[in-house]
């Protein structure tokens, strides 16, 4: 007796595990307003790859990696995204539903895999967050010249069990910044979309002005570019530009926030591939052109790892431009931290519709559209 209702109980949970959702017209009906056009969904998903990557990541993939082929190294990384990111559109484009992974997932591969998936992107958005968050409050304390750790550390004190895990101390700046965005979220996608917009287009205006900037001031020409000396075109060798490219590949996550969004589109199926194949290919193109810009204004070897646009205005003696440029790290962290937290509401509100959440999560205010 026990065993078979053991095995009627495990047949009857396998069953649910394996639970797919069905593509109906029914389940592709939406509370949400349609509102985001082509611009909106692009610049949103440029927000979120343009953030922080090209100024985190190229320093890195300059002098451990790929040397004066760094921009060998975005083209693979952005071809392999766009490729990507054409998959996403499709499935985008069949199944306009909020969830994006997640909704995907659940209706290919059954019900817990779509849980675990669900959460994974969950966890995917709340480490960006706050990663970001905090990286926005050190930016600024850099160009504050350390006033507001001195002065939080001074008022507050440092934490008494401070490890590489825990901030040395309270980051108010990074919690404020997030509560900010929050009340600008909660009026609803369009606003949010409008901000995005104008936070993103002046980060592209930086990025722009910055590698115009240094091409104009070019002296890496010829065997300086890349002298034997220094190991050629390729100091770590071909694997190291390969080994670059999968490095460069973390400054193209991001690209997923406009499927996420497109429940929203206005025409999902024509935008979300025109956003995600204009978004990635731009972005592409400006990563592969501020690196080759960099390589060719400082040699490779002098490129600072975590600063490296800054610290390459400040040794030319460039001092506006080094402004700039913390300017405009600052403008891509804040559409990055923005995209992330647009983002991640909606993935809860999809898994709280299908029943895999509180059902409370998934409820949408009818005057703001806000989850």
């Amino acid at each position: 007796m026990f065993m078979e209702r053991f095995s009627s109980k495990s047949k009857e949970l396998w069953r649910g595990m394996r639970r797919s959702k069905p593509l109906t017209s029914s389940n592709m009906d939406t509370p949400l307003k349609r509102c985001l056009t082509v611009f909106d969904l692009t610049l949103l998903g440029i927000g979120n790859m343009a953030g922080s990557g090209i100024y985190v990541l190229t320093g890195t993939v300059i002098r451990d990696k790929a040397g004066p082929s760094t921009f060998l190294s975005y083209m693979i990384a952005g071809i392999t995204a766009f490729l990507n990111a054409i998959c996403y559109s499709e499935l985008a484009s069949r199944i306009p539903k909020a969830g994006s992974a997640y909704i995907y997932t659940y209706i290919a591969s059954g019900e817990f895999l779509a849980f675990l998936i669900g959460w994974s992107v969950i966890l995917e958005y709340v480490l960006s967050v706050a990663s970001v968050a905090r990286g926005w409050s050190g930016i600024l304390d850099t160009m504050t010249n350390g006033t507001i750790k001195n002065g939080t550390i001074a008022t507050f004190g440092r934490f008494p069990a401070h490890t590489e895990f825990f901030g040395e101390y309270p980051d108010f700046i990074g919690f404020l910044v997030v509560l900010f965005l929050g009340v600008v979220l909660s009026r609803g996608p369009k606003l949010s979309a409008h901000l995005n917009s104008a936070v993103t287009m002046c980060n592209l205006m930086v990025i722009v002005l910055t590698s115009g900037t240094m091409l104009s001031h070019v002296t890496q020409t010829g065997s300086k570019f890349a002298p034997a000396s220094k190991g050629g075109f390729f100091p770590h060798g071909f694997a190291g530009m390969i080994g670059g490219a999968g490095t460069c590949f973390y400054a193209f996550i991001g690209f997923d926030a406009i499927t996420i969004s497109c429940e929203e589109a206005l025409d999902p199926k024509r935008s979300i591939p025109i956003a995600s194949a204009v978004s990635v290919g731009l972005v592409m193109t400006l990563f592969i052109i501020s690196s080759a810009a960099l390589v060719l204004f400082v040699p490779w070897w002098e490129v600072d790892r975590t600063a490296a646009y800054t610290a390459a205005f400040t040794a030319k003696g460039i001092t506006w431009a080094r402004y700039v440029t913390g300017i405009g790290s600052v403008l891509g962290l804040s559409a990055s931290l923005f995209t992330s937290m647009y983002a991640m509401p909606r993935i809860v509100y999809s898994m709280a519709a299908d029943g895999l959440l509180p059902s409370w999560l998934g409820y949408v205010m009818p005057s703001t559209q806000v989850r």
